[in-house]
Formats: structure tokens, C-alpha cells, sequence
């Protein structure tokens, strides 16, 4: 009988153990266990109420049972027990240097921060928030709310393995996030986003119109959109909906996923727009979006920094460049050159690698009879993209209405050119004499072509005694030429692919 009921004691104690650090329960369990500094104690009960809502705020530190804010609350300080921390429906609630830092155990089946409803947060300080149980968040927006971030401090927030850093976890929707200021780091878990939807999780619209934001997804997952299997709604970044600073923002993918903002693997998502172009979904990884510049305000030389949208006329005849391994995009871009000594330079020159991400109708003509209309330098790389149309015109002008030696993309009349790769838009090229559409100038020689089977029109056009509508111009030279699956140059002219 003594050692029957030493081996009921020995169980329960066992059972206390296993049990003990949660405040709720478990349906799923996790493939990983980590070690937690949280502990259970504190002074706080929350069922005290009221806390918080004369300006008070609330300690983290001093809870010990699971507690939800309420409208005008202040949260500060570290949490210190493993309990769930929410937001409730409706209310705006302050981070102030808080610190919530999630274990992944069994029974806490729940987010570092968990909205009940439509809710806004505002950061002043430096906070921190990881998501508890693997399957959940750093931040959980439930589906059809919307949660509101903006202030003046920063957020770097995380799940604990398998959900977004802010939006949905695994197999749970999430609803619409809204970033109006502040400094945002978001981690997405594996196969979840940075910011938007888990893995098998849809999402919401996603707008970020301000702040600086810098947002990184899981295995095959969106820096900002869909999770891995997961469909998105919208994403519009800086739509100028609250005229608060602009947002800068960096997205990045994994390795294996479709886009860096956008759709995760294996689904789709809304309309990707950026300062008002409706772009697409993103690919490039990392993308840095830093705001909008409107040429027609341009009076001076000017260079395009990596992450920058262009729009509008240019007024003046003045070069527009673009800096050495930039992405930026062309909305309903016009840059009509005038063939004049003092304005010896192509339409658009890339000043090393370069991507243009087209959106809306764009048209950029040569200045000089000596450049093309788009130049990129030699051992360069000029890539292409996005869901747009652009016309490269290096052969007539107004006024004077005459005629070049260059190409509509590729090299000058006497300058080479480096390789030059479409995978996206509408493109029309139209060379001048001797030269080709997309290729060599007259004399100038081209690295490769490279013409993906994910564009969605590509016309070249050679100019007068040009042997090619893609590939060498009369008197240059050209890299290998590949337009789909086939190989070589296109003396058809003009060439219409596909």
C-alpha cells in the first residue's frame, strides 16, 4: 500500500509539471519545445479592471492570468508569466516599451498579442512581441477586423515558428492590417509572411501608408502578402490615406516563394499597388520601396535611387538616370528627348545593373542620335519586369523629326552595351538605321538577350538596313539570343513575341 500510494504521488507531481506555465488549454501539439524565462509571478490581478484607463499604465510584469486591455490602456514593461495578452474589440491601446516574449508550449495555444476584434495600436518607445504556440502569430488579427498600427516608437514582432509576424498562423485567416507610422520589423515563421497570412492561412487587405517597414517572410512565403497555400487580399503601399510621412519599405521572400509582396506558393492575391501604380505582384527579393517622384518636377540631372517610383512628364531636357543595382518603377512615365549637341544621352541610362518595373503606359525616347533610348553599360545587367507597357523609341523625334544609329533597348551608335534580360510587361523597341530594336547600334555591340515566355508582348522593330529586329546591329556585334525556348537572333521585322 506505501508504494501504491508513493506512485499516485510520483504521478500527480508529474502531472502538475507537465501542465504547469499555461493559461490554456491545447489542441494541436508542437513538433518543438523551448525553454521559457517567464515565470508565474507577479502582484497584478486583472480582475481588477479598470487599470490603465485614467493613464496609468499596466505593468506586464505584474500579470499573472490572462488579460485583455481595454480602450486606452498602456501597456508596458515585460510579461513575465505565460499568458495570453489581448486587445479588446474596438479599442486603442498603447505600446510603451513593452516586452512580450512568447514560449512554445504545448498549452499556450495562443499569440504574443491577440486582437479580439478591430483594434489600433500605438507604439512610443522600443517594443517587442513573439508569438507563443508555434501555430499562432506575434500578432493576431482575426478575420473581417481590421488592426490599425501607427506612433512614434518601433515594433520588431515574430511568431515562434509558424505563423506571420503580424496577420494569421497556421490554417487561421486573419483580417485586414492597416501601418500608418512607426519603425516595423516583422518575421514571418515557416511557410507564413512578415506581414499577412500563415501557412493554409488567407488574409485581408494590407495597407502601409506610412512609417518604415521592414517585413521578411518564411519558407515560400511574401515579405507582405500571402503565406505558403494562403490567398491575400489588396496590398497598397503609401496610398496617401492619412498624409503621414511616406513609407519606406523593404520586403523580402524566401527563396522558394513567388513574391516579395504578393502571394505566397500556391495561390494568388489581390491588386498590388504602390504610390498609386498598379504594379503586380512584386518578385524581386529584397524590394525596397522608398516613394514617388514626379518628373515633371524635375529640373536637373537626375539619378533614380533603388526602390523609387517614377511618374509624370519630364519637363526639361535633363538626364535621367538610374543608380547601380536599383529597382525602381515607371508609372505612366514620358521622357520625349530632343536632339540637340548639348543633350548627349540616351533617354534613360542605367549606371550599372538595373530593374525596371513597369506599370501603367510608359514612353522614353532617346535625346541624342548617338544613344539609344534605354542604356545599360557593359558587363551590366538590365532586367525588365512587372505587368506594364513601355515603349523604347530611338528612332524619330519632334522635333527635329530624324533619324539614329542606336537601338530602342541595347547600345549607341558607337557605345556597347551590356545584357539585357524581359520578363514581364508590354515592351515595344524601335531602333534606329542600321540598328536594332533590342540589341546592338549601328556599332555599338550587346551582351545577351534573354526574352522569357512571362512577358506578355514584346514588338522589335529594326531601323533601315538593320539585319536584325533582335540581336546585332549592321556593323556591331551581340551576345547569345534567347526568346523563349529557342535560341538566336530575329531578323523578322518586325519581331512579335509571342
Amino acid at each position: 500500500m506505501k508504494k501504491l500510494a508513493v506512485w499516485l504521488m510520483l504521478a500527480v507531481m508529474c502531472f502538475a509539471v507537465l501542465t504547469a506555465g499555461c493559461g490554456g488549454g491545447s489542441d494541436s501539439p508542437a513538433p518543438e519545445q523551448s525553454e521559457s524565462l517567464n515565470d508565474n509571478t507577479g502582484e497584478y490581478d486583472p480582475n481588477e479592471g479598470g487599470k490603465g484607463t485614467s493613464g496609468e499604465p499596466i505593468d506586464l510584469s505584474t500579470i499573472k492570468a490572462d488579460y485583455t486591455a481595454k480602450n486606452g490602456e498602456v501597456l508596458k514593461g515585460i510579461l513575465r508569466a505565460n499568458v495570453k495578452v489581448s486587445i479588446a474589440d474596438g479599442a486603442t491601446v498603447t505600446l510603451r516599451d513593452a516586452h512580450i516574449n512568447g514560449v512554445n508550449k504545448l498549452d499556450c495555444m495562443w499569440a504574443g498579442l491577440t486582437c479580439e476584434g478591430n483594434a489600433a495600436l500605438i507604439l512610443e518607445g522600443t517594443n517587442y512581441v513573439k508569438g507563443f504556440h508555434w501555430y499562432y502569430s506575434g500578432i493576431y488579427v482575426p478575420k473581417d477586423k481590421t488592426l490599425t498600427i501607427k506612433g512614434s516608437g518601433s515594433l520588431d514582432t515574430s511568431s515562434n515558428g509558424g505563423g506571420a509576424g503580424i496577420g494569421g498562423g497556421r490554417l487561421r485567416d486573419c483580417g485586414n492590417i492597416v501601418i500608418e507610422d512607426g519603425t516595423i520589423t516583422a518575421t514571418g515563421g515557416k511557410w507564413a509572411a512578415g506581414i499577412g497570412g500563415g501557412y493554409y492561412g488567407d488574409c485581408g487587405n494590407i495597407v502601409v501608408d506610412g512609417g518604415t517597414i521592414n517585413s521578411t517572410g518564411g519558407a515560400w512565403a511574401a515579405g507582405i502578402g500571402g503565406g505558403r497555400y494562403g490567398k491575400c487580399g489588396n496590398i497598397t503601399i503609401t496610398n496617401n490615406i492619412t498624409q503621414i510621412t511616406a513609407a519606406t519599405v523593404t520586403a523580402t521572400k524566401d527563396t522558394d516563394a513567388p513574391h516579395s509582396i504578393g502571394a505566397g506558393e500556391g495561390r494568388s492575391c489581390g491588386t498590388v499597388t504602390m504610390g498609386g501604380a498598379a504594379t503586380g505582384p512584386i518578385a524581386q527579393s529584397p524590394f525596397l520601396y522608398t516613394g514617388t517622384i514626379d518628373l515633371s518636377t524635375i529640373t536637373e540631372l537626375y539619378t533614380a535611387q533603388n526602390g523609387e517610383l517614377l511618374t509624370g512628364k519630364l519637363g526639361r531636357q535633363v538626364k535621367i538616370s538610374v543608380a547601380d543595382g536599383a529597382a525602381i518603377t515607371l508609372h505612366d512615365v514620358k521622357i520625349e528627348g530632343y536632339n540637340w549637341a548639348s543633350t548627349m544621352w540616351a533617354g534613360l541610362t542605367c549606371k550599372g545593373d538595373a530593374t525596371l518595373i513597369l506599370s501603367g503606359n510608359n514612353y522614353v525616347q532617346r535625346a541624342n542620335y548617338m544613344y539609344p533610348a534605354i542604356y545599360v553599360p557593359v558587363s551590366h545587367t538590365l532586367t525588365i519586369t512587372g505587368t506594364g507597357a513601355l515603349t523604347a523609341n530611338a528612332s524619330a523625334h519632334t522635333p527635329p523629326n530624324d533619324g539614329s544609329f542606336s537601338a530602342g533597348i541595347g547600345g549607341g551608335a558607337y557605345d556597347s552595351c551590356g545584357n539585357i534580360v524581359i520578363e514581364g510587361g508590354t515592351i515595344e523597341a524601335i531602333g534606329g538605321y542600321y540598328a536594332a530594336g533590342i540589341g546592338g547600334g549601328n556599332f555599338g555591340h550587346c551582351g545577351t538577350i534573354t526574352i522569357k515566355d512571362t512577358v506578355t508582348k514584346v514588338t522589335a522593330t529594326a531601323g533601315e538596313d538593320a539585319p536584325y529586329s533582335i540581336g546585332k546591329g549592321a556593323s556591331s556585334e551581340c551576345g547569345t539570343v534567347t526568346i523563349g525556348d529557342k535560341e538566336g537572333p530575329r531578323s523578322d521585322n518586325p519581331c512579335i513575341y509571342p
